[in-house]
Formats: C-alpha cells, sequence, structure tokens
C-alpha cells in the first residue's frame, strides 16, 4: 500500500510539474508568435568568406527586429558550401534569439545537412533554461551557452 501511495504521490507531482512546463512554454511561444508579427524594420546584412587555397565559401546572413531600447529577434544564418575532392557539401546552420524586455525567452536552431533537418529550441525564464526539444547529453550546456550569445548580442546592440 505504501509503494502505491508513493507511485501516485510521484505521478501527481510529475504531471503537475510538466503541466506547468506545458503552459510556460505555451506563453512563450504565443510570445513569441507576438514578437513574429511586430510591424518593426527588419535590418539584415551578410559577410562572405571565400578561404584562399581551398573550394570553401562560408556566408553569414544576419537579421535584427528592433526599436531603439529593446532587441525583439536576432537571426544568424550560416550557408556553408565546400569542395573537396570533387564532392560538393552544403550546410546550413541557423540560431534565432527572441527576448522579451531585454531578455532571452527563446532560442531557434536548425541544421541542415543534405537531405537531413535538425530542428531545436530552447526556453528561457529570467535568463534560465527551463525546456528544450533537443534530446541529447550536451543539451543543458548547449542552453547555458545560448545564454552567453544572447548576454553578448544585447551588449553588442542594445547596451
Amino acid at each position: 500500500m505504501k509503494k502505491v501511495f508513493t507511485f501516485l504521490i510521484v505521478t501527481v507531482v510529475g504531471l503537475s510539474a510538466k503541466a506547468q512546463d506545458s503552459a510556460q512554454v505555451k506563453g512563450i511561444d504565443e510570445a513569441v508568435s507576438k514578437i513574429n508579427q511586430l510591424s518593426l524594420p527588419i535590418i539584415a546584412d551578410s559577410l562572405n568568406q571565400q578561404y584562399s587555397g581551398t573550394d570553401t565559401k562560408i556566408t553569414t546572413y544576419t537579421t535584427k527586429v528592433r526599436d531603439a531600447n529593446q532587441l525583439y529577434k536576432y537571426t544568424s544564418r550560416v550557408v556553408t558550401h565546400r569542395v573537396d575532392h570533387g564532392v560538393t557539401t552544403n550546410m546550413e546552420n541557423s540560431s534565432t534569439f527572441y527576448f522579451s524586455n531585454n531578455k532571452l525567452v527563446k532560442v531557434e536552431e536548425y541544421t541542415i545537412n543534405g537531405n537531413r533537418r535538425d530542428d531545436m529550441s530552447w526556453y528561457y525564464a529570467n535568463n534560465l533554461p527551463v525546456y528544450w526539444t533537443l534530446n541529447a547529453a550536451k543539451s543543458a550546456d548547449r542552453a547555458k551557452l545560448l545564454v552567453t550569445q544572447a548576454d553578448d548580442i544585447l551588449r553588442k546592440y542594445i547596451h
């Protein structure tokens, strides 16, 4: 009987925590949706890099959505084209940072390598990771690194 009671308590607490996480994630996604609907100008830039002696070309595209006091969205998309021994490889990586009141709320990332696409998202509250979709050993480390990158982005464009 004690085992059954313990199981029930653990199950109820676990389901409550999951429901709270789901509500928090839903709230963050709603905030991101509003950010994506803002009618502020998009500031775009790009950088081309060609490495001499190699057949590697890297193009970085950045976009920012901001007003005078706040950065709402920052995207960095890197496209790599490489020819090695006659074999062409194309790869694309993108990281989109979303901010509310100049605090990180979400990062959406994707990688395209050949025909394979991987999508990952990290959710934050008070600059602390609360949930992520990538199920990998280093996901928590990546979540912390993204906070550091977000702080650097804010320092560069707001502070």
